[in-house]
């Protein structure tokens, strides 16, 4: 069974290398799914800020008002958390419904913070 399973994945990336528009499209509709389902829940998911993302900025390493994009912002979480630490942030995913999820959970937090739809893939990105 592994062995099937590692060929399944050599063959994926061969397919992929291949045809590279055709898997990036066919990687962003899964995340549309992923992030338009309200069941979801990833294993990586947290409601609070990564321990080093705290540290660094409780020991300062982080100046305050310096302005802070995160980029794969899936629902904002961190974001928001950002921005109430006085951050001005700018939370990009390339998951549209990420960034509708997120501006509709950040709504009427007294921080504002910018989400925007961003493929970091694509030549054409100007934030």
């Amino acid at each position: 069974m592994h062995y099937l399973l590692k060929l399944v994945n050599q063959l994926q990336g061969w397919v992929e290398q291949r045809f590279p528009n055709w898997a990036h499209q066919r990687h962003r509709k899964k995340w549309e799914r992923h992030w338009a389902d309200p069941e979801y829940n990833p294993f990586w998911k947290t409601e609070q800020p990564q321990k080093e993302l705290v540290e660094a900025i409780e020991s300062g390493w982080f100046q305050k008002g310096q302005r802070v994009i995160d980029i794969g912002c899936g629902n904002g979480e961190v974001s928001r958390w950002l921005a109430e630490q006085g951050f001005p942030v700018l939370g990009i995913d390339y998951s549209a419904a990420a960034i509708d999820n997120c501006r509709r959970l950040s709504t009427g937090q007294g921080k504002p913070i910018s989400f925007e739809v961003a493929d970091l893939c694509n030549d054409a990105l100007r934030l």
